[in-house]
């Protein structure tokens, strides 16, 4: 058994609810940076590239906080959020960007989303971001 393999069987056997984020990033490097912040939050992620993935996957299980890039594929973002806001309004949507605009950043907070971060701050805030989202999301 691997070491992944490990902690998603102790996180399913621990008391209490499983903070699952899910990532929609068509490049995993943000995925691959963010890693060990994750083992040591024993937080369960997945990562998909495409946001119809990322819809059925809110329909089908809890999922605590979504992290989505604004570049994925297979529709727009901004389509996305309304339909995503429709299937858990309460769940925390971080999105990502690798270049900022003042038009896409003001386009971002139009949507009403829980925190906006541009890639190349880092991820310091992004992580910080994502342990307040975890305290401030209710599970249904």
């Amino acid at each position: 058994m691997d070491k992944e393999q490990k902690l998603r069987q102790e996180q399913t056997q621990s008391p209490g609810k499983v903070e699952k984020i899910l990532i929609v990033e068509p490049d995993e490097q943000l995925t691959k940076r963010l890693h060990p912040f994750f083992r040591k939050e024993r937080f369960l992620t997945k990562t998909v590239k495409r946001l119809s993935e990322a819809i059925r996957n809110i329909q089908q299980e809890h999922v605590s906080v979504l992290i989505l890039d604004v570049d994925v594929n297979d529709m727009t973002w901004d389509d996305a959020v309304p339909i995503i806001k429709g299937l858990d309004p309460s769940l925390p949507i971080i999105i990502t960007a690798a270049q900022n605009t003042p038009e896409l950043e003001a386009h971002v907070l139009r949507q009403k989303v829980f925190y906006y971060h541009v890639k190349s701050f880092g991820t310091e805030e992004l992580t910080l971001a994502i342990r307040n989202a975890m305290k401030n999301h209710e599970r249904p």
